[in-house]
């Protein structure tokens, strides 16, 4: 037999006894990881979700929001690019 199925078989064999010997923590693990999805679908029912006007509303109050914000800081740059310009003589 080859040298690497040899070494395999051995790695193999290790990752069994260790599987093995951890079972109980695996079944622990896999226990807690069904407590916590009945918990978080239980609690997912307890979400009031938005309806879709206030989806809406939002939406186009974060639009007019960016837009004006992004507005006042084109202003407000290009003022000061202006007043610098002129400061450093380069108008």
């Amino acid at each position: 037999m080859p040298w690497g199925w040899i070494f395999f078989s051995i790695l193999l064999g290790i990752a069994a006894i260790l599987i093995l010997s951890n079972l109980n923590k695996i079944r622990q693990f896999i226990e807690a990881l069904k407590v916590f999805y009945h918990e978080v679908a239980f609690e997912m029912t307890k979400v009031v979700w938005p309806s879709q006007n206030e989806i809406v509303n939002s939406t186009i109050l974060v639009i007019v929001i960016t837009t004006v914000m992004t507005l006042g800081l084109m202003i407000v740059d290009f003022v000061l690019g202006n007043v610098a310009k002129m400061f450093f003589g380069q108008a």
